[in-house]
């Protein structure tokens, strides 16, 4: 991203309408005393781009003072350049609005114009800055005594200042919000326990008639298996009773004819077995098609009721601006009304409406109280017109809610619609590919049809072969043993449906223990996913593993800068350490080869190592929240303090490294020391009236 054009008109200390050109300048020194206005000009890019200044973070409560006291409004215009191409943003605030209020952003290259705030706004992040306001601030803005403080702090306080920077102290609100979850399960679940335990001593009593309820229906269902087996192996006797001569013959010869038939039958089912698939496949289809039934007529009724619907809201959205026009025709009335009572009020002798003498005041009170009943008459029309359009507003939103809810519908159908239409066309090429099938399938049939009514007759007669007097006496024995067993299932049934009527008094609170005990598992359950996420959130679980990871980026990114500032001399380290229960992040710094404390190095050696690791941290976050990566420029902001001769000397030198690395690099300065080391210069002045003015200092 490149700055182009810069244009301000009553915002901050600026007053009439001032354009600053950058062209095509690399390294911009922006110089003036303080309080004459530099950092300004930084907050009017800011707030072009995002609506948000970048020294006070003001956005919607303060606003309005970001407009010169002596001016009504502030307009800005912010050009650049990104990716080809060629952009404009104009801002306007107004000094008695707590709103942002006009934007604009012009495409300059394609003539594309996009107005209005949240649509500039995601334009800008979404499209083309490709960041948020926090991830573009923290990697371009370098705030005065950023640069200094990094390689000064103790190994503890810079890992306390990375975990702010990179927002990892969320994970401690995180961690509290899972204990407090987790104490009030606890407490919810001490209320459950006692409930449960009043619950299971009323329970406990019907443990008694259970058991027997399940003694008796064990019984039962053995001595009604026990039936059913009898009743069958008569049924079966009596038949074999009847049958007995020629069988073993017929039987025989049965047998083979069944064993050849059967041996068709694999052969034609093996060769069938696709065809099954697809008749269960066709089956399938068939099935569910057959639940798309009555979807068109369906989707007229809807379009039907949605169109009744609009022309219903149409004629509300009539009736709502006719009773306006009626309720501002009678304000005006109202306000006429009341004119004409203060004239009669201040009148002496003739009335000013009608010239009619006002001989009395008895007569002046009386016209006095007939103009205030016109008055109260027309306020009453207009209560009772406001109620009407409360009820429309109403009746219209409900309208709006049935309307979501029919198109809503009306989306589903069309969906099923498509999936009907490729349903039909699978079952086409189904019903194609059984046409195939259908001789083979007839002859199978016919011999399955055949085995087994073959297969039956072998089996009545192989019955017949059994030893008829054997079959006689087994006869009589299941008889009287289906007599003892009928008498006994009478009398266990009855018992049994009096022991239900017992256990069916306490079934109520055989339920209620049972929600209970689900709402305790339920709980339970949570209590342990809450424990399990304060130690997840907690300072030994991801805030932790995220640190070391965003270290090794910080510390790749910095090493990479660093040896670019130092020409490969100096490299530093970055390394995460547990010191007892404490974690800290230790900073060493090598300088050709060697090891050395970070006191034992220059001022301008540690502005490059102090530069790098904050640059370091600026690219980490670019890659983290940025969706196009870091921008082109760069701005400093006060950010050397105070440098003897040779502080100058390697800002001069640092400077010209980072020009390699930016396209565009601001530096804010008031030190007379450093302004004479630049080429460009933007000064910053204000005039006899208080209003800051700018012009440029080429050497």
């Amino acid at each position: 991203m490149i700055i182009k054009k810069l244009a301000l008109e009553g915002f901050r200390s600026y007053g009439d309408k001032i354009e600053i050109d950058f062209g095509s300048k690399n390294v911009v020194a922006i110089v003036g005393d303080n309080g004459a206005g530099k950092t300004s000009l930084i907050e009017a890019m800011t707030f072009a781009i995002y609506g948000r200044s970048a020294t006070t973070d003001a956005r919607d409560v303060k606003i309005r003072d970001l407009v010169n006291n002596k001016r009504k409004k502030a307009v800005i215009e912010l050009e650049f350049i990104k990716n080809g191409m060629h952009y404009k943003i104009l801002r306007e605030v107004r000094k008695n609005s707590r709103e942002l209020g006009k934007v604009i952003l012009f495409n300059l290259t394609t003539g594309q114009k996009t107005i209005g705030v949240k649509n500039v706004e995601r334009e800008l992040k979404d499209k083309i800055i490709g960041m948020d306001y926090e991830t573009f601030v923290s990697s371009t803005l370098i705030r005065q005594g950023e640069i200094e403080k990094l390689s000064e702090l103790t190994d503890a306080k810079r890992k306390e200042l990375f975990v702010r920077i990179f927002g990892l102290d969320i994970y401690k609100h995180f961690e509290e919000k899972a204990k407090e979850k987790k104490r009030q399960l606890s407490l919810q679940l001490e209320k459950l326990r006692g409930e449960k335990e009043f619950l299971e001593r009323e329970v406990a009593k019907e443990t008694k008639y259970l058991e027997q309820k399940t003694q008796i229906q064990e019984q039962l269902s053995e001595l009604e298996k026990r039936a059913v087996i009898l009743k069958s192996e008569l049924e079966n006797l009596e038949k074999i009773e009847k049958e007995k001569n020629e069988a073993y013959l017929k039987f025989m010869a049965l047998s083979g004819t069944l064993e050849g038939i059967s041996n068709q039958i694999k052969d034609y089912e093996k060769r069938l077995a696709k065809r099954e698939q697809i008749l269960k496949d066709k089956e399938r289809i068939e099935n569910e098609l057959a639940g798309y039934q009555g979807l068109d007529e369906a989707k007229k009724k809807i379009e039907a009721d949605i169109g009744e619907i609009n022309e219903k809201l149409t004629d509300i959205k009539s009736e709502i601006s006719a009773l306006t026009g009626e309720i501002n025709q009678l304000n005006k009335r109202i306000k006429e009304e009341q004119e004409n009572f203060r004239k009669i009020q201040i009148v002496k002798g003739k009335c000013p409406l009608c010239k009619r003498p006002i001989s009395t005041e008895e007569e002046k009170q009386h016209i006095l109280e007939e103009y205030s009943r016109i008055i109260q008459e027309l306020r009453e029309k207009i209560k009772e017109y406001e109620t009407k359009k409360i009820q429309l507003n109403r009746e219209y939103k409900k309208n709006e809610l049935v309307r979501k809810k029919l198109e809503n519908t009306m989306i589903e159908i069309r969906n099923k619609l498509i999936k009907k239409e490729r349903l039909e066309g699978e079952l086409t090429s189904m019903i194609k590919n059984l046409e195939d099938f259908e001789n083979m399938s007839e002859i199978l049939s016919k011999l399955k049809d055949e085995y087994e009514t073959k297969k039956k007759e072998a089996e009545i007669l192989r019955e017949k072969v059994k030893d008829l007097e054997k079959i006689r006496e087994r006869i009589n024995q299941l008889r009287r043993a289906e007599k003892d067993i009928t008498a006994k299932i009478a009398s266990l049934r009855t018992e049994l449906s009096n022991i239900e009527n017992v256990l069916e008094e306490i079934k109520e609170k055989k339920e209620n223990l049972m929600k209970i005990e689900e709402d305790m598992k339920d709980k339970e359950d949570k209590k342990h996913i809450y424990a399990l996420l304060e130690h997840i959130f907690s300072r030994k679980g991801i805030p932790t593993q995220i640190l070391k990871n965003l270290i090794q980026m910080v510390e790749k990114e910095a090493q990479k800068i660093l040896e670019e500032l130092t020409n490969g001399r100096m490299m530093l380290y970055l390394n995460f350490e547990q010191r007892g229960d404490e974690e800290v992040i230790k900073l060493k710094v090598f300088s050709d080869g060697n090891l050395r404390q970070l006191k034992t190095f220059s001022g301008g050696e540690r502005i490059r190592i102090n530069l790098a690791l904050r640059l370091g941290i600026s690219e980490t976050l670019a890659k983290l929240k940025g969706l196009h990566g870091r921008l082109d420029f760069l701005i400093i902001d006060e950010g050397f303090g105070f440098l003897d001769q040779q502080g100058r000397e390697t800002l001069t030198e640092i400077l010209k490294k980072l020009s390699e690395r930016f396209k565009q690099i601001f530096v804010i300065t008031h030190i007379e020391d450093i302004k004479e080391d630049f080429d460009t210069k933007l000064k910053i002045y204000k005039d006899k009236e208080g209003f800051s003015q700018v012009k440029w200092d080429f050497d």
